[in-house]
Order: C-alpha cells, then structure tokens, then sequence
C-alpha cells in the first residue's frame, strides 16, 4: 500500500487506528500490571505483615526472657527468684505460641527450611538455660538465698 496515494483524511484516519491499537495494547499492559500490583500488595498485608509482627514480637520476647534471667540471677530472696523463673516461663510459653503462628504462617519451603534452623537453635537455648537454672540454684542455695 502506498501511503502517497492515500487522501489526507485516509491517512490521518490510519494513523488514529495504529494510535487506537498502540493505546489499548498499553492500557490492557496497564490494567495487567495494576492487578499484579494489587495481588501483591494484598499478599502483603494478608501474609509478610502478621509474619513481621509475629517475628518482632518473638524478638521482643526474648529480650524479656533475658532480662528476667539477668534478674534471676541477681536475685536477693527466693521470692525474687521464683518470681523471674515464674516469669520466664511465661515468656517461654508465649515465645512457643508464636514460634508455631509463625510457622503456619510459613509460604514458602525456603522459609520452612530456615525455621527448623531456628527451631533447632531455639531447642538448644533452652537446653542450655536448663543448666544455667540448675547452676544458678545450687549458687543461691550454697549463698542461702534459697531454702
């Protein structure tokens, strides 16, 4: 075809419909893009939101809990004591409670296997403080703070 030959008004008309394609090419790109954004940003609030406030408040937790061992171990009467082991565990079951949120919450394998690594470590912070608890009593005992 040659355009030479085409009317002004024939051209101009072709030009309005390569315009007319061109523009719903790139609003259908658009509206494709906007809705991807959408899903996105709703997975987001539905999912990676209550996940990082499920991690905050575990890492919350675990400040307590050190604060309260801190506390345990400067302890002057068995009351103070009973009461920041008491307090511990109430961290801890709490600590427990969004481990397992936290783990549901999980979408992805690569994040279920990074977890189990912190579930492992988590496992044996606990072994370890078991002992700390058992040594820090009998130093309480030997000192007489604990009858």
């Amino acid at each position: 075809m040659n355009l030479a030959k085409l009317s002004i008004a024939a051209r101009l008309g072709l030009l309005l419909a390569v315009l007319a394609v061109l523009g719903a090419a790139l609003s259908t790109w658009a509206l494709r893009e906007i809705d991807l954004t959408r899903s996105e940003s709703r997975r987001a609030a539905d999912v990676l939101t209550p996940q990082l406030l499920r991690m905050s408040e575990m890492e919350l937790t675990l400040t307590r809990i050190s604060l309260q061992a801190r506390h345990a171990i400067l302890a002057r009467t068995p009351e103070e004591l009973r009461g920041s082991l008491d307090e511990i565990g109430r961290h801890a079951q709490r600590l427990d409670e969004l481990a397992l949120a936290f783990e549901s919450g999980l979408s992805t394998e690569r994040g279920r296997v990074m977890f189990a690594e912190v579930k492992a470590h988590k496992a044996r912070f606990w072994q370890e403080a078991g002992r700390v608890v058992e040594h820090l009593s009998l130093i309480h005992i030997s000192q007489g703070i604990v009858r």
